[in-house]
């Protein structure tokens, strides 16, 4: 299975495949390197943190107003 860096992330956490090659759309034979399970959920959770610390925030500018 080979990918595109845009679509890595969707395909790999619908799979129980624990690496994709992630390769250039414009060379189908240019490896641009390999996502991996690991790399999925830590992004993931980046982004949960982010959003719950930007929702924190949010509710206390509203409750300081």
């Amino acid at each position: 299975m080979n990918i595109h860096a845009d679509k890595a992330v969707t395909a790999g956490s619908d799979s129980q495949i624990g690496r994709i090659p992630v390769v250039a759309r414009d060379d189908h034979r240019r490896l641009l390197g390999l996502i991996t399970r690991k790399n999925i959920i830590s992004a993931y959770n980046r982004a949960l943190m982010r959003r719950h610390t930007q929702l924190e925030q949010t509710q206390d500018e509203e409750h300081f107003e």
